[in-house]
């Protein structure tokens, strides 16, 4: 995941799956942002061959986040 800083033109990655990761089989399944503060976002994350989700949610615009 990409965030945009429409004041800079500048994307920074916001995965909460890093980058470095040797797990190429899991991606992101959804995304919500909170209305009320934007700067809450959650992640749902799926590994292809586990059978379940992991949430991940950030309060500081995907600088961090914090495993649900």
């Amino acid at each position: 995941m990409w965030r945009l800083d429409t004041a800079t033109g500048v994307w920074t990655q916001i995965s909460p799956i890093p980058s470095s990761s040797t797990d190429d089989y899991s991606g992101c399944s959804g995304l919500t942002i909170d209305r009320q503060n934007p700067s809450t976002i959650m992640v749902t994350t799926q590994v292809s061959w586990w059978p379940g989700v992991i949430i991940f949610r950030s309060t500081d615009r995907g600088a961090t986040w914090s495993r649900i």
